[in-house]
């Protein structure tokens, strides 16, 4: 069985059909796990099970949205390395994903799996015409989860070309790319004239989606004959950056899901 199928088990298993009903308390419950929250330091949950019972502690200072996360995550664990004990570090849940234990990785995958499940996120992501950090928060508040985990499921599900990118002022951190843009990676350092750049060095605040030349994001040799667009925000202590490609940078791939050639 597949991560997906073990996930989307427990939402079959309680008849869960609509977002407002993914109680992450509950579907805990129904896996025989008992959610407890406590002043936590240098960690943000813990799991500890006996036979078909465990507990799951949360650190409780963390936004909500983060503590569902968290909750997800180590359900997962509990699904898929029961007999285990686990202490996952704060840093255990930041990005990127690649760089993280082989365990942590799926557990992460997991916790995607059973906070979006791909039944009721697929046909609302569907739905998004124009990507922005506005239609990604639309499906964040649905379902209750973290814009750049939202961000982030809404590439991995391939319903349009695109790349999300977190800087800081130290350089790149990680980036995700969709299937749809698999041939275009971003260069590793900002370009003055990015949008991104303007809010992280300059002081300039979120202006929404804009259009600018493929060239500031991609060091390759017909970058320049393309237009992209870009929305970048701050977020924690750097910028987070949004970038939605053409179909005419995607033409040589089969099509996959549905975009508009200027979504703006």
């Amino acid at each position: 069985m597949t991560i997906s199928e073990k996930a989307n088990e427990l939402i079959d298993e309680l008849g869960i059909t609509d977002p407002k009903d993914l109680d992450i308390e509950a579907i805990a419950y129904h896996a025989r796990i008992e959610v407890r929250y406590k002043s936590m330091v240098g960690c943000e949950a813990s799991l500890i099970g006996f036979k078909d019972n465990a507990i799951v502690t949360i650190g409780d200072s963390m936004p909500w949205r983060r503590q569902r996360f968290s909750i997800a995550h180590e359900i997962g664990h509990w699904q898929l390395h029961r007999g285990e004990t686990f202490n996952c570090r704060s840093d255990d849940f930041e990005f990127p994903i690649e760089k993280k234990p082989p365990k942590e990785k799926v557990a992460d995958v997991f916790a995607a799996e059973l906070l979006m499940p791909i039944s009721l996120f697929r046909p609302l992501a569907n739905r998004i015409q124009y990507h922005s950090f506005e239609s990604i928060k639309t499906l964040s508040e649905a379902f209750d989860t973290s814009l750049v985990s939202t961000a982030l499921r809404v590439i991995d599900m391939d319903v349009a070309p695109l790349i999300l990118i977190n800087h800081t002022k130290d350089g790149r951190l990680w980036f995700r790319v969709s299937k749809m843009a698999k041939q275009w990676f971003p260069r590793p350092k900002l370009q003055k004239e990015s949008v991104a750049d303007n809010i992280l060095f300059g002081g300039k605040i979120d202006n929404g989606h804009q259009q600018i030349s493929a060239d500031l994001w991609f060091d390759k040799q017909n970058a320049s004959q393309f237009e992209i667009y870009e929305h970048s925000k701050r977020y924690n202590n750097g910028v987070l950056t949004l970038l939605t490609l053409t179909s005419k940078m995607t033409e040589d791939d089969e099509p996959r899901g549905r975009y508009l050639e200027k979504p703006y």
